[in-house]
């Protein structure tokens, strides 16, 4: 059991650089096309930059918020 416990915390950190990365390339990938995005919808790219910022603002509160009962229930099963 306490075997599991010294891994968890391991693959959890995995997770989470596994999914950020992937968040992080779906950004860069939003990034390149944004100039063709204005241009398609008829939207300045300002505000194209704006709605992207908010994106990867909330997916950042998101991930943060998400990782809180893990840590918590990590907690709670080494006190057991």
């Amino acid at each position: 059991m306490l075997k599991q416990l010294t891994r968890m915390p391991r693959l959890l950190l995995v997770a989470v650089a596994l999914s950020q990365l992937v968040v992080s390339l779906d950004y860069l990938s939003m990034s390149v096309a944004l100039p063709v995005m204005s241009v398609k919808l008829q939207v300045p790219t300002t505000t194209l930059q704006w709605a992207l910022s908010a994106a990867i603002a909330a997916a950042t509160i998101f991930l943060a918020l998400a990782l809180l009962p893990g840590r918590s229930s990590l907690r709670r099963a080494r006190r057991k």
